[in-house]
């Protein structure tokens, strides 16, 4: 009892010091606590995450895209376990392309270069075609790619972030609506969709 008494004299000693340290921050307990949880579950997201980071990771420049013929680009992830073009990415390649924007694909492959599948006529719908191995999910890739391509991004209008986990355009109505929407905002990034699991975040689908 002794032991419990004097332990539970600790603990509200603590949690005075604790308080009035808060206090001198300008922090409630309350958003003390909930800045904690929202670190911790950041924490833990990235430690989910692969460490592997995207400059070790070995990138192929199948298709170079031209330098200044775009004004907006879009970098395009995909992932082929087989070494094959999914058959979708053309055909939203080419929704695009005719509204003038560049398509740069970005091939996760899970097998050897020397071994995909593909014919160069596939890929002549795309501005440029970059392949690496399937590593550090679509951020890796688009910032990998973005790092060679820096110079030109540079001096885009817009940069379009987008991968293969959609199938369409399937209304070009509601198609052309979405990029007058976007090319006619000022924000400094647009997203069509979010997600709050762990924490809020923007996501890729497009």
């Amino acid at each position: 009892m002794l032991v419990l008494l004097k332990t539970r004299s600790y603990l509200r000693q603590f949690n005075q010091m604790r308080k009035r340290w808060l206090e001198r921050l300008g922090v409630s307990p309350r958003r003390f606590n909930q800045l904690q949880a929202d670190y911790q579950a950041l924490a833990e997201t990235l430690g989910a995450l692969s460490p592997c980071l995207a400059r070790q990771v070995a990138l192929h420049e199948i298709k170079p895209l031209p330098e200044n013929t775009w004004n907006e680009l879009c970098l395009l992830v995909s992932h082929s376990s087989d070494g094959k073009l999914k058959p979708h990415m053309r055909f939203y390649a080419q929704h695009l392309q005719q509204q003038s924007i560049g398509v740069v694909l970005i091939l996760n492959a899970d097998v050897q270069v020397q071994t995909l599948q593909y014919a160069m006529g596939d890929l002549d719908v795309f501005s440029a075609v970059y392949v690496r191995p399937n590593l550090g999910y679509d951020f890796a890739a688009w910032s990998q790619v973005f790092s060679v391509l820096k110079n030109t991004c540079q001096g885009l209008d817009r940069l379009y972030l987008s991968n293969d986990s959609l199938a369409g355009p399937v209304n070009e109505v509601a198609w052309l609506t979405v990029l007058q929407r976007i090319r006619g905002s000022s924000a400094g990034l647009i997203a069509l969709t979010d997600y709050a699991a762990p924490r809020w975040h923007a996501q890729s689908f497009f």
